[in-house]
């Protein structure tokens, strides 16, 4: 039973997690458009607004699944102060404590709606400036940890939504040509990161073998005559990807 249960807790947990990561991704792009002031009769900015609203409250509460599902899992063995505070675990610290601080700052935005008339409206807006750090910690987090990173479908909604926020981007800097460049120039560096990732990234381990290092039982059966063997870093790797694992290693062996 606990093992059916925590194949149930594993998938819910990778679910619940892309899920907040395209609610998060809707959510900046909506911000944006309000901003913007994108409305109109068919849309009105009481109807955006409302649907921004409702995405980023569904965001926190994906995340809250994420977080205790993960605890909750017999198989993983992450304690409550594991998925609470940066660096706390023994797992992959790096690449989990960005997703950590992501969602901690992501409830301190939300949380500020409570304060705004203390803190007045232009520190409000400016708290809304930290969702663009948020939404890279979080890809880097689903890049780093996430078990699904290098299938296609998982890298096609990290390119994608990569794209969309920093075409929702440059769509608010329009009026700061300067700005645009930047952006756009950032915007193409990030997607060949993102690709050179999945081809020769860092090394993503499968289901099998990141649990297996936790000292637990696996939740999905491990191919037979297969064994996770580490990538080597060839001259092609260095200059695509191989430097991701030269990081990867270096934070894993001193975090």
């Amino acid at each position: 039973m606990n093992g059916s249960f925590g194949l149930l807790l594993w998938y819910v947990a990778r679910g619940s997690g892309f899920v907040a990561y395209l609610l998060l991704t809707a959510s900046i792009v909506l911000g944006i458009a309000l901003s913007r002031r994108w409305y109109s009769a068919n849309w009105p900015r009481v109807v955006v607004d409302a649907t921004h609203r409702w995405m980023t409250l569904t965001f926190y509460s994906f995340i809250v699944i994420h977080v205790l599902t993960i605890w909750l899992d017999p198989l993983a063995h992450f304690t409550f102060l594991h998925t609470i505070i940066p660096f706390a675990g023994s797992y992959r610290p790096f690449w989990v404590s960005l997703g950590i601080i992501a969602g901690e700052l992501g409830l301190a935005i939300g949380a500020s709606v409570w304060v705004r008339r203390w803190i007045g409206y232009r520190t409000w807006h400016m708290l809304h400036g930290l969702a663009y750090p948020i939404f890279a910690m979080s890809l880097l987090h689903g890049l780093g940890t996430g078990t699904d990173t290098r299938t296609p479908w998982a890298m096609s909604i990290y390119i994608c939504s990569l794209i969309v926020v920093m075409g929702a981007t440059v769509w608010r800097t329009s009026s700061l040509p300067n700005t645009r460049v930047a952006v756009l120039a950032l915007t193409f560096l990030a997607v060949g990161v993102v690709v050179a990732w999945q081809f020769q990234g860092a090394r993503i381990r499968r289901p099998e073998t990141a649990l297996t290092q936790l000292n637990t039982p696996i939740h999905t059966p491990q191919r037979r005559g297969t064994t996770f063997q580490p990538t080597k870093v060839s001259p092609r790797g260095f200059l695509c990807g191989g430097l991701f694992e030269l990081i990867d290693e270096l934070v894993r062996k001193t975090g």
